[in-house]
Order: structure tokens, then C-alpha cells, then sequence
């Protein structure tokens, strides 16, 4: 006691201030990251933690890595999630921690508590410069005003968000649409497209496919937004709109750092600029309607600008600039790259595992149709196969890979858990479930389109919830139909009009997944290849 009289005041506050330091410190002795709660019922990923930081360095390090040392970690560890009698554990899940974020990691995603989960301010705040308040973007109330701003006056008295999508969708995504304004788009870029790869093929030249699916999503997709193209099939040169459409893609994989490091590294600047391109070629074509007087009464539905125009909110009111700028870039950034980047995991099997070519060419050859000219019509009647080989191709590389919900309140998720606090972000990785053989099988890394057809070579159409690429329930993707329809009319196309192979040392000059034997992915919202996907293309002389 006489000791501590003898202390100064400064010594007895340094002495306080180590306590509550060493105090702290012990109390985050579980290795999660500063600002997280204690959850001793969750399982801790095996990633290598640190003090304070918890998972982050290891995601930092590996997040070139991210889906396949993922993948190869969880199966390694699996049994960390079973009971004692080896059975799978529902109230048992990996937890991954950054500062400030907890994170759950679940092997199916969330069905029914929809109103307890939503995107949360990280994901807005890296996504909102780009798509404004579009469906993509915002929640809760919000989320239901977009959808009843997309429908006719009043909304019909509908209420539920899935009744509110349903509505939506069958004002937008009708099948006269289809057989208008969204065929007639895919089928004058689908001609360019063979074109272009024609060109490469009668000069006997290498290309990048993947590039060329990017340039003719991006046009099919702007033609059928606003009308006209973007032209990037026509030239080899960089578009404005691309290059800014790109890197505002590549920029808005949310990271909680992001507000202060686009600072200092010139993000910040870039972004503004390549969402100024976007605002410019968006609000230019706008005005002009404007002026042509193009408001929706004319009847002139000639492109999805013409019918979001003739949409009235809840007052009877046609939807504001920004409002049709955000729905448009919505829509297209959902569906150009999504589309593109499927189309190559997918040609990427086909090359090495060219048996499959036979089938599409021979389901090509008995539509009796040009193949560049395929409609809406023939793609639900007549093409299961295609539609079964991008089907495969979308199961193995999803082009959302992973996503995350953050809980608004506590939960537990149905089946037994695992429990969520208000604040928790879940995860779930559809990349990883696709190679889970609980789930598809054995074969389940294998590429094997016919999973999707039955006995009588009938197209199964999968669970949502298990074949998770497109979403499901409530958030169940709007625009499906047209992806699958545009995969698949593009696969056939292809196939029955060239023969294909990798350009020579493309396999072995590629940097491939780890655990996949796959081209490697760049980090990303979606899940675009690393590397070009090079290839030859030869004009096919016989059937």
C-alpha cells in the first residue's frame, strides 16, 4: 500500500492504462477482429487469425485464391461442422471476422426470413454511385417502391414483394418482349458476333473469345436498354462506355476499407469519371426521347427505355432521369457481364471436353431454322440441350460466385441453426456448393450437361434453392429467361458454325485454379477469367 502512495499520478495512470490494454487485449484471446463480439458457438475458419485482426490477413493474402483455397479448406475441415456421430450439424458453421465484421459462412442460402436481411450499408456504399437506387442496390421499403414504380398505376393492390416481383416481371419480361424487343436485339448481335469470329477464322488468327462475348453482351444488352448499340462488335478499338462499364465493375467489389483507401490511390478519381461516361451516354439518349416526345403514349416499344418510360409509380407519376438512368444500368450491368462470363466458363469446358460439341450441333441441325436466327419460341421448345449445357456451365462457375446478406436483427436460420445476431453478415458461396458431392453427386466437379436432361431428353428445370445460380424465392433473378435464352441461342450458334480449339500453349501458359484445374478468376462481384481465353475458330464444311 505505501508502494502505490509513493507513485506518481503519471506512473498510476500508465500503470491503469497497461491494465486496461493487457485487459483488452485478453479479452479478443479468440483471435476475431476488434469491434466483434465473443461467438464461442461458431467454428472459427481455418485460416490463420490475428489479434485484433482476426481473419483478415489471410484473406488479404489468398484473395487471388479466394473461391479454390476456400473450397480446399472447407472440405479438408468439414468434420469440424458434424456431430459426434459424423452427421452434419445445422447450429454448426464457419465464422470468418474482419474489424468490425462478423461473418457466417452457411452451405445453402437463406429461404425464408427475407425481411430480417438485407444488403447492409457496405454493399450500398460500393454499389450506389454506379446503380443509384436501383432493385439491385436498395431495401426494404425502398426495394418494394422500385418494383411498384415497374408496374402500372396503383401497383394492382399488390403488396407482398414476390407478388410485387411477379407483376414486374410480366410487365418488363413479357413474352412479347421476348419476341420483339429482346430477340430482335440478340439476333443482330449474334449475326455480328459470327461475323467477327468468321473474320478470325478465315485469317487463321488466334483471339479472345472471352473479350468478344463482353463486346456482344454489351451491345446486345444496350440495344435492347435504349435502342442502339454501343458498337463495340464493330471495331477493335476501346468503347468509352466499355472501358468506363468495366472498371466501375471491377471497382465496386465492396471492401470496408474502401472510403479511405480510393483516396490515396486514385480509385476515387477514376470512378468519378467512368461514372460520369455512363451518366453521359444514359441521360444523352433520355433527353432525346424527351424531345422526340417518346413518353410511352406514342405506343413506340421498341427497346426497355420506351417501356420504362410508360410506367407510372404509386401516383401515377412516370419515373424521374435518375430513376430510368438507375433502372437501365441495373439491368444491363446484371445481365452484360453475368451473361459474358458465363459463355466462357463455358466454352472453356467444351474445348477441353470437346465430345460435347456433337450434341449441340446435332440439336442445332434439326431446328430448321438459321441458327443465328433463333427466337424465343424455338429456345423453350426446341433446344434442351444447349440449354442444359449452359445450365452446367453456370453450376460449376456460378457468375455471382459468393454473396452476403447482413441481419437486421437476431435469427435463427431454419433446420436448427446456425444462430445470427443483428449485424452479422451471412455468406454463402455457390462456387463451393457446386463441387459439393452432398449436393450434386460424386461427379460432382465433373462437367456433365446431361445432369439437367431426363431419360427422354427433356430439359429438368432445377430446384432454385439448390441450383442457386440465379438467386431464388423472393430475389429470384428477373432476368433469367433472357440469360439462359441468350446462352444458350450463342452456344448453339457457335458450335454449329466452327469447329474450336485452344490456341497452341494457351493450357499450359494459363494460370489455373488450384483445386480446380480451371483459368483463374479475378477477384471480383462476379467472376470474370484472369487471363484472356484464347482460341481458334475454323468454319465447319459439313454438318
Amino acid at each position: 500500500m505505501s508502494t502505490l502512495l509513493e507513485l506518481s499520478t503519471v506512473q498510476v495512470v500508465l500503470l491503469a492504462l497497461s491494465l486496461a490494454i493487457g485487459r483488452f487485449v485478453y479479452s479478443y484471446r479468440d483471435y476475431r477482429a476488434l469491434g466483434t463480439r465473443p461467438r464461442p458457438d461458431l467454428v472459427p475458419f481455418p485460416n490463420k487469425q490475428t489479434y485484433l485482426l482476426g481473419d483478415l490477413l489471410a484473406v488479404w493474402k489468398d484473395r487471388k485464391f479466394y473461391l479454390g483455397r476456400f473450397w480446399n479448406n472447407q472440405q479438408r475441415h468439414a468434420h469440424l461442422l458434424r456431430d459426434e456421430k459424423g452427421r452434419a450439424d445445422p447450429s454448426k458453421a464457419f465464422t470468418v471476422t474482419l474489424p468490425g465484421i462478423r461473418m457466417i459462412l452457411i452451405n445453402q442460402a437463406e429461404r425464408d426470413a427475407f425481411d430480417n436481411y438485407e444488403k447492409g450499408p457496405l454493399f450500398r456504399r460500393s454499389m450506389q454511385q454506379v446503380l443509384g437506387d436501383g432493385i439491385f442496390v436498395v431495401d426494404g421499403h425502398q426495394w418494394r417502391y422500385v418494383l411498384v414504380s415497374m408496374m402500372p398505376s396503383g401497383g394492382g393492390g399488390l403488396t407482398t414483394p414476390r407478388s410485387l416481383q411477379r407483376k414486374a416481371t410480366s410487365k418488363i419480361f413479357t413474352a412479347g418482349n421476348f419476341k420483339g424487343i429482346i430477340t430482335s436485339s440478340i439476333q443482330t448481335q449474334l449475326g455480328k458476333l459470327l461475323r467477327v469470329i468468321g473474320g478470325h477464322a478465315d485469317r487463321h488468327e488466334a483471339f479472345d473469345l472471352a473479350d468478344l462475348f463482353f463486346r456482344f453482351t454489351l451491345d446486345s444488352f444496350t440495344e435492347m436498354a435504349f435502342g442502339m448499340s454501343t458498337g463495340a462488335l464493330d471495331t477493335d478499338e476501346p468503347v468509352p462506355f466499355a472501358v468506363a462499364f468495366d472498371y466501375a465493375q471491377g471497382v465496386m467489389d465492396a471492401s470496408p476499407f474502401s472510403p479511405i483507401t480510393e483516396r490515396f490511390n486514385g480509385t476515387k478519381t477514376k470512378m468519378d469519371e467512368a461514372v460520369r461516361i455512363l451518366d453521359e451516354f444514359a441521360y444523352e439518349i433520355i433527353s432525346q426521347r424527351e424531345i422526340e416526345g417518346r413518353d410511352g403514349k406514342s405506343g413506340a416499344d421498341t427497346d426497355l427505355l420506351s417501356l420504362y418510360m410508360a410506367l407510372r409509380d404509386e401516383g401515377g407519376e412516370p419515373l424521374s432521369r435518375s430513376a430510368l438512368r438507375d433502372a437501365l444500368l441495373n439491368l444491363i450491368i446484371a445481365g452484360r457481364d453475368t451473361t459474358a462470363q458465363g459463355l466462357s466458363w463455358t466454352m472453356f469446358r467444351l474445348l477441353r471436353e470437346p465430345q460435347y460439341f456433337a450434341a449441340l450441333r446435332e440439336e442445332a441441325t434439326q431446328l430448321g431454322t438459321n441458327v443465328e436466327d433463333v427466337d424465343y419460341d424455338t429456345w423453350r421448345n426446341d433446344m434442351p440441350t444447349a440449354t442444359a449445357t449452359f445450365y452446367e456451365g453456370l453450376r460449376l462457375h456460378p457468375s455471382v460466385p459468393k454473396n452476403a446478406w447482413q441481419a437486421k436483427g437476431d435469427d435463427v436460420l431454419p433446420n436448427g441453426g446456425p444462430r445470427v445476431e443483428k449485424g452479422d453478415l451471412i455468406s454463402w458461396n455457390d462456387w463451393i456448393r457446386a463441387r459439393d458431392p452432398e449436393i450434386w453427386g460424386p461427379d460432382a466437379t465433373a462437367f456433365k450437361p446431361s445432369r439437367f436432361l431426363g431419360p427422354d431428353g427433356r430439359l429438368g428445370r432445377p430446384d432454385e434453392w439448390t441450383y442457386h445460380v440465379f438467386n431464388g424465392g423472393r430475389r429470384l433473378c428477373l432476368g433469367m429467361n433472357l440469360a439462359l435464352f441468350e446462352g444458350s441461342a450463342v452456344l448453339a450458334a457457335l458450335s454449329s458454325e466452327f469447329d474450336w480449339e485452344f490456341e497452341a500453349g494457351y493450357l499450359d501458359g494459363t494460370e489455373m485454379c488450384e483445386m480446380d484445374n480451371t483459368p483463374l478468376y479475378r477477384p471480383s462481384l462476379t467472376l470474370p477469367m484472369a487471363a484472356p481465353l484464347r482460341v481458334r475458330a475454323t468454319r465447319r464444311t459439313t454438318a
